[in-house]
């Protein structure tokens, strides 16, 4: 399971996804990778190319991180790559 918190225009999401597929199927067909991310238009672009092309590993959720209520018992991956770098000026 990998959650990845305001990622960008999605490409780390699914080069990991077509990593796995090419090299690690078993891998690749237990996988759950989640977006968090709050922008409508973001999420579109989202829906238009990653989805399609992994449709059943990845799970759009359109919220803040900040609100994120959900509690994960599984092992987990946490990326926020776009977060951290954003943080500075952000402040």
């Amino acid at each position: 399971v990998i959650y990845e918190v305001g990622p960008g225009n999605g490409s780390l999401c699914n080069d990991i996804l077509t990593h796995l597929c090419n090299k690690y199927p078993a891998v690749y067909n237990n996988t759950e990778y989640h977006l968090i991310e709050i922008s409508n238009r973001i999420i579109e672009t989202y829906l238009a190319t990653i989805k399609l092309r992994h449709e059943q590993q990845v799970k759009i959720h359109q919220t803040s991180f900040l609100r994120w209520n959900r509690l994960e018992n599984r092992q987990s991956i946490i990326i926020a790559t776009e977060v951290f770098d954003n943080l500075a000026h952000d402040r």
